[in-house]
């Protein structure tokens, strides 16, 4: 805000040579504030309040969300399988950020590897699937997509703060996504073996509940 009023200060030639840089400030302080605000979730998450929370529901409000923060983008196939009925002991506010930054992973993923193509309007269907089984006691979420996947040389790294192989990345999603799971009394890994689809896959588990 402070930085508007003072671009609306300047006199209109002056405002005008300085524009490209006063919108270069402005993405960096917004690059800075997400970084600020995943470390806080970080550092010092909300505890959870777990309750019975039905899966279908959540899973479905997330893809529309998803597709709602992308216009303009080349559209997403969204594979969401969840089965009516199956529910999870768990917080919801938790369990939809630790989605949501998986989800988010796939989507920039796949986007890196079309930008790398080095064959104009190469760029292969985008896809994010997501699929729900009750293993006994356990929920058992699979999250994957159809990206380049993840270099078996970094796999033991994905979890680590401040870890990441794009230039606009924090590094902090998996790691918060994984400390929440673990504040649920769950577990989140990258799967060893690779997605039919050919990118990464992870395993996101939680407590089931009738």
């Amino acid at each position: 805000m402070q930085l508007e009023m003072l671009e609306e200060d300047l006199p209109g030639s002056t405002r005008d040579s300085l524009h490209p840089r006063v919108e270069r400030i402005r993405e960096g302080l917004g690059g800075l504030e997400r970084t600020v605000h995943e470390f806080l979730a970080y550092a010092a998450p909300q505890q959870p309040k777990p309750a019975r929370v039905e899966l279908a529901p959540v899973v479905a409000a997330l893809r529309e969300e998803a597709r709602a923060a992308s216009p303009g983008r080349r559209p997403v196939r969204f594979e969401f399988h969840v089965p009516a009925g199956l529910c999870a002991w768990c917080d919801e506010q938790a369990l939809r950020q630790i989605l949501a930054n998986l989800i988010s992973n796939a989507i920039q993923a796949q986007a890196e590897r079309d930008e790398n193509r080095t064959t104009p309007g190469a760029t292969g269907e985008a896809v994010v699937r997501l699929t729900g089984v009750r293993r006994n006691t356990v929920v058992e979420l699979t999250i994957e997509d159809a990206g380049p996947g993840i270099d078996p040389a970094v796999r033991s790294q994905v979890f680590e703060c401040f870890y990441t192989t794009r230039s606009e990345g924090t590094g902090l999603g998996l790691p918060i996504a994984r400390r929440l799971t673990e504040l649920l009394g769950g577990e989140l890994v990258l799967a060893r073996e690779a997605s039919a689809l050919g990118g990464a896959r992870f395993l996101l588990r939680l407590p089931a509940c009738d």
